[in-house]
């Protein structure tokens, strides 16, 4: 699971939550 480097990182980041269902966090800032 290796992020693509741009500008300041990965647009969003892939997390497995406690059940194992992916979780998607979108860093928008």
């Amino acid at each position: 699971e290796e992020a693509p480097k741009g500008e300041s990182g990965p647009a969003y980041i892939t997390l497995t939550d406690p059940d194992g269902n992916p979780v998607l966090i979108d860093q928008h800032r």
